[in-house]
């Protein structure tokens, strides 16, 4: 599984050699990468933003979590006029969302299309809105993803309520 993440600094950064998947982190500022590269990681840094979007499978898992909304908007509508099939993550509030899935119905795309866009992002489950708890919230959800695309029996792999206090407590822990 792939992972094409726009962002200053991707979340699931810190644990993406625990999951066996391919975590690209994309962004048009070169100096927002760490000066010392994980190996692990693929680094995109395109001049401009559709010249990623045309080496995208059409089924990749994107994230998109930007510096910027309209950067953010641009990179959702790219994804819908690609038709994209794999998992689409927008980070952002509630109102973000709405104002989004109506520009997105003013520029042409219709409900179905804009529906592929989850957002907020991440597990209901794990409310919140500092940086941490987003960041968990979308790393936990990464993770169900990841299961749910790479199991036979995708209902025996989604988190219960008990699972994801127990990974929050000992994330507290840790």
């Amino acid at each position: 599984m792939a992972i094409w993440c726009w962002s200053r600094r991707p979340s699931t950064e810190q644990d993406s050699g625990r999951l066996p998947v391919t975590l690209h982190w994309v962004d048009t500022r070169p100096d927002q990468f760490p000066d010392h590269k994980d190996p692990s990681i693929q680094y995109h840094c395109p001049d401009r933003i559709d010249e990623i979007h045309l080496q995208l499978p059409t089924n990749a898992t994107l994230l998109i979590m930007t510096h910027s909304h309209d950067l953010d908007y641009q990179l959702c509508e790219l994804a819908l006029k690609q038709q994209h099939q794999g998992f689409i993550g927008l980070i952002g509030s509630k109102t973000k969302a709405a104002r989004f899935r109506h520009r997105l119905q003013h520029a042409g795309f219709n409900t179905e299309a804009i529906a592929k866009i989850e957002s907020p992002t991440g597990l209901l489950a794990i409310p919140g809105k500092r940086p941490m708890e987003v960041a968990v919230s979308i790393a936990g959800r990464v993770i169900q993803h990841y299961h749910l695309t790479n199991e036979t029996s995708a209902s025996q792999h989604q988190l219960n309520q008990n699972e994801i206090a127990l990974l929050t407590q000992q994330s507290k822990e840790a």
